[in-house]
């Protein structure tokens, strides 16, 4: 087998190494023996090697790629250089998760009608970066405006470029030359947010036991079960119950606010005796099977009762400006805390709301749930009322299915 066989038969993306050698630097690709060079500056070491390899193999340097160098000094500087390459690699991509942040909560606030100057002084940022960010179409942005494009058949155009206030977010023409107008937000509940937070952290009460906490259907308040359970608790083990089911209580104790909580959590509480962890509270999900349901309808009237809300009156306020005759609101659901009744995949299992939303002193011709992880979307347009889609990426597009 010929020398070039070998080497190129793959992408050839070799690293090379540089190691210290008087006042030169003694280059090498360990996966190439015999392939060798030196230089004096490491600027120079990528054209070097890449001379090397060419000569070597008869391949010209500009179709060879490389990595490197990999500096090769002493043990403890080597160990130094590695840990800054890894700092840096890892501040890079803090860097970009930042960015992306910033770009959300700087659309947020112009959402909220805040002056960019306001939105510089709170991220700490030049106005004209303020401006950049406010103005910048965001990922989620870009993918919404995809999956409207395909289950309308229409071209769906970014409409808020920041050059003025209260613009909507999306445009787009029916095929029958209707005029619309879209706006863009997120939603979710924040006692079910709190709850799934929490479940990756540490919760402890004044308790000898330890305690499993686990919600039938409800995410419970997190303010009232932290207000609650020291004396539910303390009155079983006064008692040695540890179901708390089973829990018998006095005249007193059942008009008690603690308790009468309880009969309404609809929680299923169990204690722990001999814990190595005494006091600590285990919060767990809710089985999925309880947070599906029959029907979508438990979800819609969550969602009108939320969207009445005086936060969302700009992005109503928006699309009733535009005059457009088609006014669409595309919600992004945040199912990393699953709103209440439902779990994401509902909204490819349960049965489609019996009816349109009504949210009133509000007009709407489309409203759209979407999951932000998942693949299935529920819509309902005043033409076609509720239909359920399917989404999946092709060739870099987004396709949307029935």
């Amino acid at each position: 087998m010929s020398r070039e066989k070998t080497a190129f038969d793959r992408k050839g993306n070799f690293i090379f190494e540089a190691r210290r050698s008087g006042g030169w630097w003694a280059l090498s690709v360990p996966e190439l023996p015999g392939i060798h060079s030196q230089v004096r500056r490491l600027d120079q070491a990528e054209a070097m090697i890449k001379d090397a390899i060419g000569l070597a193999f008869d391949v010209s340097p500009s179709e060879i790629r490389v990595q490197g160098p990999v500096l090769v000094v002493n043990p403890e500087l080597d160990e130094l250089l590695r840990m800054t390459r890894t700092q840096r690699e890892y501040l890079a991509e803090l860097r970009v998760e930042v960015d992306a942040l910033s770009r959300s909560v700087a659309h947020e606030m112009a959402d909220e009608g805040i002056p960019v100057r306001d939105i510089a002084m709170a991220l700490d940022v030049s106005f004209q970066h303020a401006a950049k960010l406010a103005s910048a179409e965001r990922p989620e942005e870009r993918v919404a405006r995809q999956i409207m494009s395909a289950a309308l058949g229409v071209t769906v155009d970014r409409n808020d470029d920041g050059s003025s206030d209260g613009m909507f977010d999306f445009r787009f023409t029916m095929s029958d030359g209707r005029a619309g107008a879209a706006e863009m937000t997120s939603i979710t509940d924040q006692s079910a947010r709190e709850w799934a937070n929490l479940a990756t952290e540490t919760m402890t009460i004044d308790s000898m036991w330890a305690w499993q906490v686990r919600p039938r259907k409800l995410r419970p308040s997190l303010k009232d079960l932290k207000r609650h359970l020291p004396q539910i608790a303390k009155r079983a083990e006064h008692v040695g119950e540890t179901d708390l089911s089973k829990l018998r209580l006095t005249p007193a104790e059942i008009q008690d606010p603690a308790f009468q909580w309880l009969q309404r959590a609809e929680l299923d509480i169990d204690a722990v005796r001999g814990s190595r962890h005494p006091g600590k509270v285990y919060l767990q999900p809710a089985p999925a099977g309880s947070l599906i349901g029959e029907s979508l309808d438990p979800m819609l009237e969550w969602l009108e009762r939320k969207l009445s809300e005086s936060r969302f009156d700009s992005k109503f306020k928006k699309l009733g400006d535009s005059n457009c005759s088609e006014q669409h609101l595309f919600l992004r659901l945040d199912v990393g805390a699953a709103v209440p009744h439902e779990h994401w995949f509902a909204l490819a299992e349960s049965d489609l709301p019996s009816r349109a939303p009504t949210i009133p002193g509000r007009h709407l011709t489309g409203l759209w749930l979407v999951p932000n992880h998942g693949h299935s979307l529920v819509l309902w347009t005043a033409m076609s009322e509720w239909t359920r889609r399917t989404t999946a990426n092709s060739d870099e597009r987004i396709v949307v299915g029935v």
